[in-house]
């Protein structure tokens, strides 16, 4: 019993073709052994006598057999090999296609075949696309966190980036006032700015609003509504929307939207799950961004009272700070630099003396000429006051001008001894302006000097102490 069962299960698993081989020799054994069995009962010359043309019918019944099954095998292989292309496919070779010429069942099986196998690779790629999609998104995300431009570049990218994830046409990110529990929106992409942060909305206000008094995604399929319940002319409206609240722990910070999907179609559960992942963990990043903002803040209000605190200890060095920072802002401006120059001047100009803290004050408050070794260490301020400026991304540009607004222009200079164009800009002209002002002040050692004087002390420091180029320039403001 067991034999047969496992000769029954064996048969199964063959393939097709010998099933017919073997089926075919099954059911021509009946035939042929009823023949042999007239033959034999009546006799060949019987037969012959009675059926002169036996020989010719049986010799064309054998022909139309084989043929049959020569047919039937073509068939059969067909089949075949549609089974193994889709095995091809099922192994993940998606560029399989089956070649069949048969304008039949089997040959419109085989062209569907194709088709599904042609869309299921479009989908493949689509599908491959969006994971890219995704993975450049979070990378530059990542990159964004990581960089110095702050939390303002980060919602930029944010915003624009998950926009073209889903193929919307804009988006946006509002964040929730708390005292006036209002949204109001920080970034945009693909939208009018001015307007759009015009607008406030409620929670519980529309789908967005929704969408933050319950923290949860929501998608708005193929509408045409207002952004605001009072809406105008100029409202912004929307086809469809998904909104996904920032949650970090237990607060929303506000929300991620984006608008109206590309060519007219609408969002799907697979948007909604791509937009809810970033905006998890641009929650987490905007949170991160304000702690380290207000973490920077606090950092630039104690060193801005470092240097309010060594300015008060020398008596003849008060406003130096404020002088200096007003006068290399005007300089900067008659140069025509760009305004992000001119704000690393400006604030490297208050900030320029902050590394005298750490100068004994018997050296800072001495009157007579310093020794060599006071000199030296008077010297090490500029290091100090980098080092104090490092750990906060947003003074960095400030480092360079803070180290070498002391180096000379012919490499006389301190700390690294670099010369002409070597010294960074700012701090070439930080050393103009910082000179100017020790000229034009009282020193523990001197009055202060006339403008001729300090015409006369540019003229012959220039190319050697001062940038010439300059040091020209400066002269024609003072």
């Amino acid at each position: 019993m067991l034999e047969n069962a496992m000769k029954i299960k064996s048969f199964r698993e063959e393939s097709l073709i010998k099933k017919l081989a073997m089926s075919f020799f099954f059911m021509s054994l009946i035939p042929i052994m009823l023949m042999l069995y007239i033959i034999t009962s009546v006799g060949f010359d019987t037969v012959l006598a009675k059926f002169p043309y036996i020989r010719v019918t049986i010799f064309f019944t054998v022909c139309l057999v084989v043929v049959f099954f020569a047919l039937l095998r073509v068939s059969i292989h067909s089949i075949d090999h549609i089974t193994k292309m889709a095995k091809g496919i099922a192994n993940g070779n998606y560029d399989n296609r089956i070649e069949v010429k048969e304008m039949n069942e089997i040959g419109q099986l085989a062209r569907s075949f194709n088709k599904i196998t042609g869309e299921l690779e479009t989908k493949i790629k689509e599908l491959q696309e969006s994971k890219n999609v995704i993975h450049d998104i979070f990378r530059k995300i990542g990159s964004a966190i990581s960089a110095s431009g702050g939390a303002d570049q980060l919602l930029v990218l944010i915003i624009e980036t998950t926009t073209k994830g889903v193929f919307a046409e804009s988006g946006c990110i509002m964040f929730l006032d708390e005292k006036k529990n209002e949204l109001h929106a920080s970034v945009c992409y693909g939208m009018d700015e001015k307007s759009i942060k015009k607008i406030s909305i409620k929670p519980g206000e529309g789908i967005i609003g929704l969408s933050v008094k319950e923290k949860r995604a929501i998608i708005s399929s193929f509408t045409s509504e207002p952004l605001t319940a009072s809406a105008d002319k100029t409202s912004f409206y929307y086809k469809n929307l998904i909104s996904v609240p920032l949650l970090y722990r237990e607060d929303c910070l506000g929300v991620l939207v984006v608008f109206d999907k590309k060519e007219a179609a609408n969002f799907n559960e697979d948007d909604k799950v791509l937009v809810s992942n970033v905006a998890s963990q641009a929650a987490i990043a905007i949170a991160n961004a304000k702690l380290n903002e207000n973490a920077e803040q606090t950092y630039i209000e104690t060193i801005t009272a470092l240097a309010v605190a060594v300015e008060a200890k020398d008596l003849y060095s008060r406003g130096h700070l404020d002088r200096v920072s007003r006068l290399v802002v005007q300089f900067a401006e008659y140069l025509k630099l760009s305004a992000k120059t001119i704000d690393v001047l400006k604030d490297g100009a208050k900030l320029h003396d902050l590394g005298k803290i750490g100068v004994r004050d018997d050296i800072l408050r001495k009157k007579e000429p310093l020794t060599e070794e006071e000199q030296q260490e008077l010297q090490k301020h500029v290091i100090i006051g980098e080092n104090i400026l490092r750990p906060i991304r947003s003074l960095a540009p400030l480092c360079d001008m803070v180290r070498h607004h002391q180096e000379w222009w012919d490499g006389t200079g301190y700390p690294d001894k670099l010369r002409q164009e070597e010294i960074p800009l700012t701090a070439r002209i930080l050393k103009i302006v910082d000179a100017y002002d020790a000229m034009s002040t009282d020193r523990p050692y001197r009055k202060a000097l006339s403008k001729e004087q300090i015409k006369e002390q540019f003229t012959r420091g220039s190319g050697k102490e001062f940038d010439p180029h300059l040091a020209e320039k400066f002269l024609e403001i003072v």
